[in-house]
């Protein structure tokens, strides 16, 4: 994932430019909402306040995908999520700073019409989505990340956890157990799955199925009559061994 971690990279790079600009109170143009709002609702805001506030925000973000960057690189899985906080650290920040006093001029939120019953609502509404998605989302990662478990079948293999699948022996062409990288295997772009760090799941234009914790070697291969080819691997090398024995002594 080497080219994810220099992307990570240059995307911390430039949030850090951003946010120092801003500590000088400078970029404001880069900021959603602040570069479109009206100039007269703009003159009650604090401008120096509010703009290095927002460039703590960015430095903010621009470490957590600097950590991101790393994990990535030195397959990290839990540090390659880090960016997750950038989101949910960063967006309820910059709502309060839009919307409290706390950079207006004289500290005071200036009085809006009492909110009817349907907008009451519809804010609930969009806050609840947000929420909800945000937990999805993690929890949908969280669950990528857990290690696959074989289980060996009478007539077959269970592959428990994401992307996991049931394989009939009369299924299988062939099991091998092959020493090569990720890299020298060669993926191909991911059609249809995750990758964080060590972590690969997922189709792959290629013709492939990835259940992957470790994207160094060994790699059991399962080559099916019915399907595309699937690719297991564990963090530790001695269970992806170890696992690889007990499905050839199973397999007929």
């Amino acid at each position: 994932m080497i080219l994810t971690a220099i992307i990570f990279g240059a995307i911390a790079v430039l949030l850090l430019i951003t946010g120092i600009t801003m500590l000088f109170g400078r970029g404001g143009l880069l900021l959603s909402g602040w570069n479109t709002m009206d100039p007269q609702k703009k003159a009650t805001y604090n401008q120096i306040a509010f703009l290095r506030f927002h460039g703590l925000l960015f430095i903010i973000m621009a470490l957590t995908f600097a950590a991101g960057a790393v994990g990535m690189y030195f397959d990290l899985v839990l540090m390659s999520l880090v960016p997750l906080l950038a989101v949910i650290i960063t967006i309820p920040a910059s709502i309060y700073a839009f919307n409290s006093g706390r950079f207006r001029i004289g500290g005071i939120k200036p009085v809006n019409p009492p909110m009817t019953k349907t907008k009451k609502i519809a804010l609930a509404v969009k806050i609840a989505l947000v929420a909800i998605s945000m937990i999805i989302l993690g929890v949908f990662m969280l669950y990528s990340i857990i290690p696959p478990n074989v289980n060996i079948l009478d007539n077959g293999i269970q592959i428990t956890g994401s992307y996991g699948i049931t394989i009939d022996f009369s299924d299988i062409d062939s099991i091998s157990l092959i020493e090569q990288s990720i890299a020298e295997i060669g993926p191909g772009v991911r059609t249809n799955g995750f990758a964080a760090g060590n972590v690969l799941r997922g189709h792959f234009m290629l013709g492939r199925l990835f259940i992957m914790n470790s994207q160094m070697g060994p790699t059991i291969r399962i080559d099916r009559e019915s399907g595309v080819p699937i690719f297991i691997s564990f963090s530790d090398s001695s269970t992806t061994r170890q696992v690889y024995q007990e499905i050839r002594l199973a397999f007929p």
